[in-house]
């Protein structure tokens, strides 16, 4: 299961047909090793998967499970998408710059 958003610990307790005491018990643990985090939200204790934690496993399987090749041509499709997505972002913004006149005659080209 993912979780999406942060929780209270009965919740998680729930879900893990545990005892509330006990998830804290292993909840704790996981915030100190910077795998979890935990916000006090209105006096109840909130825990969400640490952002930076998660993306660093995804690095990592994706590192795993893809050879250089593949992630040469991965990021060489992602900077031709990038730069073609800026070109279009800077031609609607010139044409955002036009006059009434101007942009007729830029649309009709």
């Amino acid at each position: 299961m993912t979780l999406l958003g942060s929780k209270p610990a009965p919740w998680i307790a729930e879900q893990a047909a545990v005892s509330a005491n006990t998830a804290r018990d292993h909840l704790s643990p996981l915030v100190d090793l910077g795998v979890v985090t935990a916000t006090d939200d209105s006096g109840t204790r909130h825990y969400y998967p640490d952002p930076l934690y998660t993306r660093l496993r995804d690095i990592r399987v994706l590192l795993e499970e893809t050879t250089k090749q593949e992630l040469s041509e991965q990021a060489t499709e992602a900077y031709r998408q990038e730069a073609q997505l800026g070109s279009v972002t800077g031609r609607f913004l010139e044409i955002a710059d036009l006059n009434e006149d101007e942009m007729i005659y830029s649309v009709a080209m």
